[in-house]
């Protein structure tokens, strides 16, 4: 449960994702610390996991003052220790964790596991190895998987084909403002008991430029 380590019970621990890899706030020597330096040109000391594991005890998103940014706060409950994690809503860990949202349920015990790799297979444009980056959900053995995808969008946002830069970025925004959305339907949906996520849309073709991408193939 949690991170494996004993915590004091009624505690909260704030977490990040840095790298792939869940990041908490430490002190130089601690054991198990290392260093990085920030977009600030700051060393700062921290922890990493792999995964985290616990009961799903609320979703926010709320606006990061300090750095400008909307972020998904999912509070994790392990036995009395609470902890915060945090997720850039404009990101591809944002995108990979809120198109599972709608499949989620509170006070379930669920396994969170970001991830950060070349797939070397997969090439961009540029014919460079393509980066992977999300977040995984599991509980138990069984994979959370998306609610929206390319080939059920349902009521998300379509993008068009052959989209230039500019209406890409406008697609940005539409979708991730969407998807914003969803976190007071989950909560809704929560409080309320009700099916806020039946949709009866037909499904769309997706635009190939997509920032999500498919990780039904990982193997956590």
């Amino acid at each position: 449960m949690g991170f494996g380590e004993q915590k004091t019970s009624g505690s909260t621990t704030y977490v990040n994702i840095v790298g792939g890899k869940l990041s908490i706030r430490a002190k130089e020597g601690d054991e198990g610390a290392v260093s990085r330096t920030n977009k600030n040109d700051v060393v700062v000391w921290e922890k990493h996991y792999p995964n985290l594991t616990g009961a799903l005890i609320n979703v926010e998103c709320k606006m990061n003052e300090k750095l400008k940014a909307n972020e998904y706060i999912v509070t994790i409950d392990d036995v009395g220790t609470t902890y915060k994690l945090s997720i850039p809503c404009d990101s591809n860990y944002g995108d990979s964790f809120i198109v599972r949202l709608p499949n989620l349920k509170l006070n379930q015990l669920y396994t969170f596991t970001p991830f950060d790799f070349e797939d070397k297979v997969k090439k961009n444009k540029k014919g460079e190895p393509m980066k992977i980056i999300g977040v995984s959900i599991k509980q138990g053995e069984d994979k959370i998987q998306p609610f929206y995808t390319r080939e059920e969008p349902k009521d998300r946002p379509v993008g068009e084909e052959n989209m230039d830069s500019d209406d890409y970025k406008v697609y940005q925004i539409k979708l991730r403002k969407f998807y914003r959305s969803l976190v007071d339907k989950f909560a809704a949906a929560n409080d309320k008991n009700f099916a806020g996520y039946e949709q009866k849309s037909a499904p769309k073709k997706q635009s190939s430029k997509m920032a999500q991408e498919d990780d039904s193939s990982l193997p956590f």
